[in-house]
């Protein structure tokens, strides 16, 4: 699994090209044969927390979204799944 960090979100979520960028540099760097088996893309770090008072909840998806269309101009749209973590804690 590989994780985008809450405070890319933004830019990501905005900026389809951003997130081509990103899928270069931490996806199609390391995922060929014979390298690392990339399985799961982690869309932020608890990003519905509350105690985040809702800064990433409108841009999480649309964060997604480009990056799963990042990841499919790139050739692994139906390989590599995603991930959002959500705490069980208020």
């Amino acid at each position: 699994m590989v994780a985008i960090p809450n405070f890319m979100l933004l830019d990501m979520s905005q900026d389809p090209s951003y997130a081509d960028y990103w899928v270069d540099a931490n996806i199609t760097t390391y995922a060929y044969p014979g390298g690392v088996d990339i399985k799961y893309v982690a869309v932020g770090n608890e990003p519905f927390l509350k105690a985040y008072n809702a800064t990433y909840l409108q841009i999480t998806l649309p964060t997604l979204k480009n990056v799963q269309n990042a990841l499919t101009r790139a050739g692994f749209g139906n390989l590599i799944g995603f991930y959002i973590a959500i705490s069980t804690k208020s």
